[in-house]
């Protein structure tokens, strides 16, 4: 089995409580990610969905991942202003946070 269909049995395993969780939120961001390269809608529809949760739980470093792969999925649909936009907002967060843990290696990896 691939990464992507480990991360979506893994997601599918977990109750709507584990969902809305700091791991819920990583695990959505970890498969949207994944997804960034291969299906941008796919990738966006579940960055939406942890960008959401991460807001309702106060997970700042899981809103700044969230918004970090949709600016990565921007920039494969050439829309260049908007995922500077995002990355560089998702950045401001990520600087805030403590646990660098949550920071991706690079705005654009």
């Amino acid at each position: 089995m691939g990464r992507i269909e480990d991360l979506e049995t893994k997601l599918v395993k977990l109750s709507q409580e584990q969902v809305r969780t700091v791991d819920g939120v990583d695990l959505l961001n970890e498969l949207a990610y994944a997804y960034s390269t291969i299906d941008v809608f796919r990738s966006q529809e579940l960055t939406q969905r942890s960008q959401g949760i991460a807001q309702e739980i106060g997970y700042a470093g899981g809103r700044a991942k969230a918004l970090w792969v949709t600016g990565i999925c921007l920039f494969w649909q050439s829309r260049y202003g908007e995922a500077l936009k995002l990355c560089q907002e998702a950045l401001g967060i990520f600087e805030g946070c403590q646990d660098v843990s949550t920071r991706p290696r690079s705005t654009m990896s």
